[in-house]
């Protein structure tokens, strides 16, 4: 998951603590994305809330898309000659 990548897109650093939280929610389940996005809004405040939340979500569609995939649930795009 490329948590830097995810976090300096939402927060403007490469920070990528709420992108790894997100990333563990998706990839474990012992917590939710919404337990994520709370301990976040609890933490921080204002627009870094917000980007910190949007970083968490970016990184937990990216391990679920990701993890779909690998499952064969979703079909692989066929390289184009």
């Amino acid at each position: 998951m490329p948590a830097s990548e995810i976090a300096q897109r939402e927060l403007g650093h490469p920070l990528p603590n709420t992108a790894l939280l997100g990333g563990f929610a998706a990839l474990t389940g012992i917590v939710s994305i919404i337990a994520v996005e709370t301990a976040i809004r609890e933490r921080f405040a204002g627009r870094l809330a917000d980007d910190g939340i949007e970083a968490a979500r970016d990184a937990f569609a990216f391990v679920r898309y990701t993890e779909r995939r690998r499952a064969g649930l979703l079909p692989v795009a066929q390289a184009q000659e």
